[in-house]
């Protein structure tokens, strides 16, 4: 029976217990401090937009909700991939647990990606429509019920094989639990509808309205320069609609930056997986990359400080235990 764990397949010969000089104590170094900035950084990130009572829109709802994902993603899937480097025989010898985080791994994974497409459609509409058709398709119900459908949805997908639909084993060359692939069961098909989620929400629908929304603030931008100068009034903050004002610019360009960071984070696990086709990968190499996918949700929280003024000036108050100034704007 051929083994394969999605993009894992590259991994040809067992990873088993390396010790290459630098490279194991530079891993564990990565791991250790990803996982404290992503689950401090992504836990302190809901915290600021729940105690916030300006910070709490729908927008910010969904970065909440993006929060919580890459918080479990990080505790989970992280350690997993590190002990499949450095341990695999624990999860040869254990394979309930095995089993156990494949799913919980790959679940907080899919629900990552499920959200950055939800987060590209809901900027390309406050960007792009006028407020009252936003506020029409995106009130608070509506918004729970899209993010129940998220959460919900992404648990279907990945627990298919408990219900006979693809089955999930040991795998010797990845040193964990994998999709099973052979011609008696349903993991082939089971295999290409998650690869086909992924591809559809990281390859087609997020980018899709990202630049969508990306050419409209262009043009927007464009069009108001040349305004300024004939009508300086047009520049004020009150002339502008609510999806061209600065803060929503501000806002779509940190949710696009942090589409960018999970692309970057997790191309070169996916370039490695076809360049291994004919091509045998060190295991070392192996590893880094894909623990370097897993870690894209640690550094959200530092693009949120970075381009976000209002929510470090939230951050700030909620530090120092004072309430939110009433002319605090997001």
């Amino acid at each position: 029976m051929e083994g394969e764990f999605l993009n894992d397949s590259f991994l040809e010969k067992p990873m088993g217990h390396h010790n290459d000089g630098l490279v194991t104590p530079m891993l564990t170094l990565y791991v250790a401090v990803t996982m404290i900035i992503g689950t401090v950084g992504n836990s302190v990130t809901v915290l600021v937009i729940v105690s916030s009572r300006k910070l709490r829109t729908v927008s910010n709802a969904l970065v909440a909700s993006l929060a919580v994902a890459d918080t479990a993603s990080i505790v989970t899937s992280l350690p997993v991939a590190y002990t499949r480097y450095r341990l695999p025989e624990f999860y040869m010898r254990h394979e309930g647990l095995c089993k156990l985080f494949y799913y919980v791994s790959l679940f907080f994974i899919v629900v990552s990606f499920q959200h950055l497409q939800v987060i590209a459609v809901n900027r390309y509409m406050i960007i792009t429509q006028p407020r009252y058709v936003y506020q029409r398709y995106w009130g608070r119900r509506s918004t729970a019920v899209v993010l129940s459908v998220v959460w919900s949805c992404s648990a279907i997908l990945v627990c298919l094989p408990l219900v006979g639909f693809g089955e999930i084993g040991y795998v010797k060359e990845i040193g964990g639990c994998g999709v099973l692939v052979d011609g008696a069961n349903l993991s082939w098909w089971y295999r290409t509808t998650v690869l086909i989620s992924a591809v559809e929400s990281c390859g087609i629908i997020s980018p899709l309205f990202f630049v969508l929304a990306l050419m409209k603030i262009r043009s927007v931008t464009r069009r108001l320069v040349s305004s300024i100068s004939d009508y300086p009034s047009l520049g004020t903050t009150s002339h502008r609609k609510r999806g061209s004002s600065r803060s929503e610019i501000a806002v779509t360009k940190m949710v696009v930056l942090t589409f960018l960071c999970s692309v970057v984070c997790c191309s070169p696990h996916i370039v490695l997986h076809f360049v291994s086709a004919h091509n045998e990968i060190d295991g070392a190499v192996a590893a880094f990359f894909l623990i370097f996918a897993f870690s894209n949700g640690a550094w959200n929280p530092l693009i949120y400080a970075g381009m976000n003024t209002n929510f470090r000036n939230a951050l700030s108050l909620m530090v120092r235990r004072e309430k939110s100034p009433a002319d605090l704007r997001y």
